[in-house]
């Protein structure tokens, strides 16, 4: 992504969070670094009523109701749960050029250093029975190495089925840079869902998720198109495509608001269908 693109999404990330932060009761500081050195804002919200998208397309508004910090990452923005130790949604843009990037892939999963107290540590995944499985994908952010080592943090994390995780989950994943090659900008909101009686594993009970979901919205001759997925937890049969839903069906199962920074009658006319990508 060209330089000045990458400002500009900067600046209005860091409006979102400010509107944010002036919503509710607890806030937190952020120096303003330079881009090697990015920091994190995060703000605890109770009700998830982050409305302010101040024009990034990929932000969601989270479900009243839960619990989340919101922390920004070179790559990608996440809505972490407390309860859950996992997060309510990551989301992301990639574009033409962070798609045929080519940087070596990172390793090393770590626990979040801008979560304070109880958290997800590498040692509750150890003899889980499930993968450590992304939510924003180190392949999408190739593009830059502290980006895509960011997706080690443990927010960025489920438990995660391993067929799942090297099946169709992965599938996903490569059709989604293979439509940012193509197209051009590809806008992400992907993330758990978990039940009221959710297993927990590890020291610490991070929840595992019972299904995972992806919202995935482009622009195409001058109009948005946007689909939905979701997995349940577990060894899958077909292909990806065949657990294609509606957006407006996505966001009446989960209770966030996805792409709410379009225009109304645009996102209202693109969530009723299940477009082909």
């Amino acid at each position: 992504m060209p330089e000045k693109k990458k400002k500009m999404r900067k600046i209005a990330l860091s409006t979102y969070i400010i509107a944010v932060l002036a919503a509710t009761v607890i806030t937190a500081c952020d120096d303003k670094p330079k881009q090697t050195e990015k920091k994190t804002k995060s703000t605890f919200m109770q009700q998830g009523d982050n409305a302010e998208t101040s024009g990034i397309i990929e932000m969601p508004r989270t479900r009243r109701g839960a619990k989340e910090q919101i922390l920004k990452r070179k790559g990608y923005a996440v809505s972490y749960n407390p309860d859950w130790l996992i997060a309510n949604w990551v989301a992301y843009e990639i574009t033409a050029d962070e798609a045929y990037a080519r940087g070596e892939r990172g390793s090393g999963f770590e626990a979040d250093p801008d979560i304070r107290g109880r958290k997800a540590l590498p040692r509750d995944y150890v003899r889980s029975g499930y993968d450590r499985g992304h939510l924003a994908p180190a392949g999408d952010m190739k593009w830059n190495y502290r980006a895509m080592q960011e997706t080690f943090y443990l927010t960025n994390i489920c438990p995660q089925n391993h067929e799942l995780n090297s099946g169709l989950w992965n599938d996903l994943e490569q059709a989604v840079r293979r439509w940012a090659r193509r197209e051009g900008p590809i806008w992400v909101c992907t993330g758990p869902m978990v039940g009221k009686n959710a297993r927990r594993v590890g020291y610490n009970g991070v929840a595992v998720p019972d299904k995972f979901f992806k919202a995935v919205c482009r622009r195409r001759n001058g109009h948005y198109q946007a689909i939905a997925y979701i997995f349940d937890n577990r060894p899958l049969p077909g292909n990806f495509q065949d657990y294609a839903i509606s957006v407006d069906s996505l966001e009446a199962i989960t209770g966030h608001d996805f792409f709410p920074a379009l225009p109304d009658e645009e996102e209202n006319r693109m969530e009723r269908r299940t477009q082909s990508f």
